[in-house]
């Protein structure tokens, strides 16, 4: 509790927060065997993360996204395919917003 206030409590599956998780000094947040990394400005209720913290799906990091600093990626390495669907208009754009590649 803080100031009369629940902020922490366990349940049978894990922990429930009430408010913010808070980065420690190095900027790393860790659960059991994951960590989460943030950067240090943290905006409304957007993920803020830092370079190089990558984002995984799937119990083998099937799908990554990450930004290294220079690059952003996002990498399949499942046994799949990667789809990415859309009730209308697929497009990639470039920084102006131009058209570099549309199906749909």
């Amino acid at each position: 509790n803080y100031d009369d206030s629940k902020k922490l409590e366990t349940t049978a599956t894990g922990i429930t927060v009430n408010g913010a998780i808070l980065p420690n000094a190095d900027n790393t947040r860790h659960l059991g065997s994951a960590s989460l990394q943030w950067c240090d400005v943290h905006i409304g209720n957007d993920l803020y993360m830092a370079d190089n913290a990558e984002a995984r799906f799937g119990e083998d990091n099937d799908l990554k996204i990450y930004h290294d600093g220079s690059h952003s990626y996002i990498q399949n390495g499942g046994t799949g395919s990667l789809y990415i669907r859309s009730n209308n208009v697929i497009a990639l754009l470039d920084d102006s917003g131009d058209e570099m590649l549309t199906h749909g």
